[in-house]
């Protein structure tokens, strides 16, 4: 269930993700972060820096809202 733009910013991360055959752990390794730190900004509406940084690696438009 869809419920607000912080899920709009998971689900299309995720797609993006999967258009670039990138894992979550090669998306850490690119950004210099721990794996959890990623997997944790990309499914809950925390660590705004590291969603903004996801963002622009994956070429988000609507970056880390809110």
């Amino acid at each position: 269930m869809q419920t607000s733009s912080q899920d709009n910013f998971t689900i299309e991360a995720k797609k993006r993700l999967i258009d670039l055959r990138l894992s979550v752990t090669g998306l850490a390794i690119e950004l210099g972060f721990a794996r959890n730190t990623v997997s944790m900004a990309l499914n809950h509406p925390v660590l705004p820096t590291v969603r903004r940084k996801i963002a622009q690696r994956l070429k988000l438009k609507h970056g880390a809202a809110r």
